[in-house]
């Protein structure tokens, strides 16, 4: 069963770069997917800081904000890209602490 991974970003690329490297182990299996939707940051290095990360699956960088609705826009993206069968989303701001085993 292949899970997908959506991780929403706006401005907190330090977060959003922490989360991801917490899920590296993770998110190599083949049977992950991992997208990520930044959502119009500011942050001049987010489209490269990104990019540079192997293995994320979908990489959407989104040029225009809709401060209403950036979130629900973001996590529709990640719908539309979905291959899982089960979905995760998660915040800029959190981290996993996966056991390898």
């Amino acid at each position: 069963m292949k899970l997908t991974i959506g991780i929403t970003n706006c401005n907190r690329l330090l977060y959003t770069k922490a989360l991801i490297k917490s899920l590296e182990g993770v998110a190599r299996r083949e049977d992950v997917q991992l997208i990520v939707v930044d959502n119009a940051s500011s942050e001049p290095s987010t489209g490269e800081d990104l990019r540079a990360i192997d293995y994320i699956d979908e990489l959407v960088l989104r040029k225009d904000r809709d401060w209403l609705n950036d979130e629900y826009t973001a996590k529709n993206i990640i719908i539309e890209k979905a291959k899982g069968e089960i979905m995760l989303f998660l915040q800029d701001d959190c981290q996993l602490i996966v056991d390898s085993d």
